[in-house]
């Protein structure tokens, strides 16, 4: 099959957008939901470089492609595969393989040393692809939902909270809160560029700041939820929670928390106890690509 491989343009967002729907047709995960201005919006959220990202033509077909986001992250110039769709009757020829051979230079040029990327563990076929790419498998994350009917509100809340809107840099002061770095796309990197509506809710305690809830209306999900270590089994989070779901996503039909690390029960619990069912798991896995000496 003859097909050929080049960087992209923001320009070619339409014709990605249409790929886009064709690739994730048949997608473990329904996609349909996504209308154009949504996946644009997601794509400037994860910092997508559009001249570092790949597609692979037919002739004038694009029928594959990697969208590929740079950032500074864990504290090192970082790359991110926010998106890999090959429509089906190009898939098994190793097109995902060429086209992350085909931007390692362009990452490696400019001092990037690690490609992350997040993969369902259902998801058998990407995995072995990846794997023979050379990826390795980093962390486990959890997905979950809420449908409003399923809600169970807690048994007592901190009624000593004033809650208020806060702002991106009030929430990057509380960095060293993480008891887990948060994935790629629900950092606060990731936050600070949504270009639609975002909702930052502050927990405050004489009037010191415990707590926040972060919420993205466009998808109906809760990035961040965090509380200051010196404050936590005070009820801060099952407060903020419970005002996201009654004030602020009152007007949603289901709720989503993604990506949560497997190893924080507490969080886990929580979510459970208010009703949140759990979906899917993910694979962040991360391909090392510093270049040879």
């Amino acid at each position: 099959m003859d097909y050929q491989l080049s960087f992209l343009k923001e320009q070619d967002y339409p014709l990605l957008f249409q790929t886009f729907q064709d690739a994730f047709d048949d997608y473990l995960v329904d996609m349909s939901y996504m209308d154009e201005d949504m996946l644009y919006n997601r794509w400037i959220k994860n910092h997508v470089q559009y001249r570092a990202s790949v597609g692979v033509w037919d002739v004038q077909q694009l029928v594959g492609f990697t969208m590929i986001s740079t950032d500074v992250w864990q504290g090192s110039p970082t790359a991110f595969n926010s998106a890999t769709g090959i429509i089906e009757r190009y898939r098994g020829l190793g097109l995902t393989q060429e086209m992350i051979e085909f931007v390692k230079p362009k990452l490696q040029k400019v001092g990037i040393q690690k490609l992350f990327l997040e993969v369902i563990q259902e998801n058998t076929k990407a995995i072995k692809a990846y794997k023979k790419a050379g990826f390795e498998i980093i962390r486990n994350f959890d997905c979950y939902k809420l449908t409003r009917e399923n809600y169970h509100e807690p048994d007592s809340i901190n009624t000593n909270l004033e809650i208020k809107d806060v702002e991106v840099s009030d929430i990057k002061l509380c960095r060293t809160w993480f008891e887990w770095q948060p994935s790629w796309e629900n950092s606060t990197s990731a936050v600070q560029r949504i270009p639609d509506e975002k909702i930052i809710k502050g927990a405050f305690l004489e009037g010191d700041l415990v707590g926040y809830v972060v919420y993205y209306p466009a998808f109906s999900q809760i990035m961040q939820l965090l509380v200051a270590p010196f404050q936590r089994r005070e009820k801060i989070a099952a407060t903020l929670l419970d005002y996201v779901v009654q004030n602020v996503a009152s007007e949603a039909e289901r709720i989503s928390v993604l990506n949560i690390d497997t190893s924080d029960t507490n969080t886990i619990e929580l979510l459970t106890k208010a009703g949140f069912e759990y979906t899917l798991g993910q694979y962040e896995m991360a391909l090392d690509i510093a270049q040879e000496s």
